[in-house]
């Protein structure tokens, strides 16, 4: 299934000069991917091969919480002795 953020009409003029598409397109994506996640949508669709415009900036953005996320766990398992 191929996804592609749409350009709300909210965004339209919301601040002068800037293209909404600059930070709604990956905002729209983030929340169409959490929303796919949250409900087991993807799970529940297992054989459904989901295709997402412009994912980059909030997987770039979720690994790098997911690699903090790693490394905070692994200081706290060192510091009681488990690691």
């Amino acid at each position: 299934m191929y996804t592609h953020p749409i350009d709300a009409p909210c965004w339209q003029d919301i601040m002068p000069g800037a293209n909404p598409t600059t930070l709604e397109f990956p905002a729209d994506t983030s929340r169409t991917i959490l929303s796919l996640l949250l409900t087991n949508a993807a799970a529940r669709n297992a054989d459904t091969r989901f295709i997402f415009s412009h994912a980059a900036p909030c997987l770039l953005s979720w690994a790098g919480l997911g690699i903090a996320g790693a490394r905070r766990a692994h200081r706290r398992a060192r510091a009681v002795g488990q690691a």
